[in-house]
C-alpha cells in the first residue's frame, strides 16, 4: 500500500470536497485549530512551553540544519554582521 493511502487513512483530506474518514469531524470544527487562536496562544509562555515540552517528548528534540539557512549563513543573530 502506497505511503500516502496509509496516511490518508486517519488524517484529514487537504480538499474541501472529500470527506475527512470516518469518526473525524471536519477539522474546522474542532476547537483547537482556530487560526485566530494561536497569537493567543502564543502569548501565554507556559503554555507555549508546556507543549514544546510535549512535541519534544514524543518526537523528540529538533536537530539539523535550519531549513530555511541550510548553509547557516544568517549565523545565530540574523541581521548583525
Amino acid at each position: 500500500m502506497p505511503t500516502q493511502n496509509v496516511i490518508a487513512s486517519f488524517t484529514w483530506p487537504v480538499r474541501t470536497d472529500v470527506a475527512p474518514p470516518t469518526g473525524l469531524k471536519p477539522l474546522a470544527d474542532y476547537r483547537t485549530t482556530d487560526p485566530l487562536a494561536f497569537p493567543k496562544f502564543m502569548s501565554g509562555r507556559a503554555a507555549v512551553d508546556r507543549f514544546k515540552s510535549q512535541v519534544e517528548l514524543y518526537v523528540g528534540a529538533v536537530q539539523g540544519p535550519n531549513p530555511a539557512d541550510p548553509q547557516n549563513t544568517l549565523g545565530r543573530t540574523p541581521g548583525r554582521f
